[in-house]
């Protein structure tokens, strides 16, 4: 997110699905992780930040919106995560600390990741892109209950004309390891352009002593402690799959799909049917 787009259509968009989600799902709390890049001038070669007399005179800054009126929701807080985005792992560490101190025990919070322009593409993603690996990583940091919300811009190249979106539902959906379908879509006549996914983690896809017992492959359950016998298990059934010293270290933080999910999102970005059951 950067200051020159606040206060546009896509904001307006923008805070009346938000707030409208904050009621639908009883929410107390948005939480908005802005992917903050701070305005820049340029003088002789050398930049500098835009002053923040200037950013403050005009009305231009992300975080003006914790000042918004929530009118029929006067129960929601709104708190802008906005660290500025220099470098990836340093960024999400910092969300992650903001979220652990934000999230409230008591009701559900709506998570929104706010990129300039939605998920990575296939090819070179930019700081104008949330990573397929970050969203995992937040929605690894929410609780049962809590819903995460995803701003997603229109491709440049968008492969249909109706419903460019979907590839992009369907990528959101493998991120978090999702089935498909499962994640939902908002949308504003005031920008057509850009759309929102989310979707409520639910208390069952928490990790749990079961799930840590668990092939993420094939829901074998082991007799061990947590994931004991796995590395025999793997060899002997999955290696074809992803070798086996590739697949731990996804499964052991939680961040391993399995196969029908992945090959689903490669055909959605390929523009193929999707494997169905």
């Amino acid at each position: 997110m950067r200051d020159r787009w606040y206060g546009d259509n896509h904001d307006l968009v923008k805070w009346g699905v938000l707030l409208k989600l904050a009621n639908l799902y009883g929410a107390s709390r948005v939480v908005q992780v802005a992917y903050y890049r701070p305005e820049t001038i340029e003088i002789d070669g050398d930049r500098f930040p835009t002053p923040d007399a200037v950013m403050t005179h005009f009305s231009r800054s992300v975080i003006d919106i914790a000042r918004l009126n929530v009118g029929d929701s006067p129960s929601v807080q709104i708190n802008v995560v906005n660290s500025p985005l220099l470098s990836r792992a340093a960024y999400i560490r910092e969300v992650q600390a903001a979220l652990a101190k934000l999230l409230s025990l008591d009701s559900p919070c709506i998570i929104f990741l706010d990129p300039d322009t939605g998920l990575e593409p296939q090819d070179h993603p930019s700081l104008e892109h949330a990573l397929e690996s970050e969203l995992a990583q937040i929605w690894k940091a929410l609780r049962g209950k809590d819903v995460l919300v995803f701003y997603q811009h229109k491709p440049r190249i968008a492969r249909t004309k109706d419903a460019w979106w979907k590839p992009k539902q369907r990528q959101f959906e493998c991120a978090l390891g999702l089935s498909m379908g499962a994640a939902k879509m908002a949308r504003g006549e005031a920008a057509t352009d850009i759309v929102f996914f989310f979707a409520q983690k639910s208390p069952a896809t928490d990790p749990t002593k079961t799930a840590e017992k668990m092939c993420p492959e094939c829901d074998h359950e082991f007799k061990g402690n947590g994931f004991d016998g796995i590395d025999a298990h793997w060899r002997a059934k999955h290696e074809h799959i992803m070798l086996y010293k590739e697949a731990w270290p996804l499964i052991k933080s939680g961040n391993y799909h399995r196969r029908e999910l992945r090959q689903n999102r490669e055909r959605s970005e390929a523009g193929e049917p999707k494997q169905r059951h």
